[in-house]
């Protein structure tokens, strides 16, 4: 079976920016485990098509929902099924083979929730652990079907945060304990979201250089008898006489 993507659509979930690179991203991932053929559109009459559907449920969807009075999630869900027949009578074409070309899944569920999850690849160490966003996952003893050390496991992570070490597919026993909690459920970045973070990284960084800066001043001052602050160090208001810092009181005699 075969699917036409987009570039944008194939690589959304993981974005690639070496397009060299041979490791597939999560999307061809589980086309291949599906043994579906992903066939990227790179032409820009292929992508015009889905571009005209977006902009068709962008725009008149939204009108539509409006002008039905729609405001909770609930009655959009209960309203999409008769706005969904509508929109095919009005804008579906009938294709030149009628033949169904698509193929039933014959497998488990359970099997294919594992194949959409997200796979992330960990080395074990010599006692069969790994690191995992801020957990230390380590293997039961006594499995049969046991990878040896310095093998590579396969974690698959579901959408409701459960973790699976898989090797070779099977699945295996495993205990997992917490070590940074700030690493916990960590959200993969994409391309919209780096500058965001690169800028708001960027203002910490200059932050802390000021408060370095400040720190630095004051040690100097106390290095000269400066002890105690009398105000903020930062410049004063104007009409504001006193300004910076003041000896500290002689200790009292006798």
């Amino acid at each position: 079976m075969r699917r036409w993507p987009t570039t944008a659509t194939a690589t959304a979930s993981t974005p690639k920016h070496d397009s060299e690179d041979p490791d597939p991203t999560q999307f061809e991932r589980a086309l291949l485990q599906l043994r579906i053929e992903p066939i990227c559109a790179h032409s820009p009459q292929a992508k015009g098509r889905v571009e005209r559907l977006f902009q068709t449920l962008q725009d008149r969807l939204c009108k539509a929902m409006r002008l039905a009075g729609i405001s909770t999630m609930q009655d959009a869900n209960a309203w999409l099924g008769g706005y969904i027949a509508q929109h095919n009578a009005r804008f579906a074409i009938q294709p030149q083979a009628p033949e169904d070309a698509h193929r039933p899944y014959t497998g488990t569920p359970e099997a294919l929730a594992r194949i959409c999850a997200r796979h992330h690849q960990r080395q074990l160490s010599a006692q069969l652990s790994c690191q995992f966003e801020g957990s230390q996952l380590w293997i039961t003893p006594g499995q049969a079907h046991a990878p040896k050390a310095k093998a590579k496991v396969d974690i698959a992570q579901y959408g409701d945060g459960r973790l699976e070490l898989l090797y070779r597919g099977q699945p295996l026993a495993y205990q997992g304990y917490l070590v940074h909690e700030h690493l916990r459920h960590k959200k993969v970045a994409d391309d919209k979201e780096v500058n965001q973070r690169v800028d708001a990284l960027s203002a910490e960084d200059r932050r802390a250089l000021k408060v370095r800066a400040q720190v630095e001043m004051q040690d100097a001052m106390r290095q000269q008898g400066i002890l105690q602050p009398d105000t903020h160090i930062s410049p004063p208001p104007l009409g504001q006489a006193r300004y910076g810092l003041r000896p500290a009181p002689a200790c009292p005699s006798g």
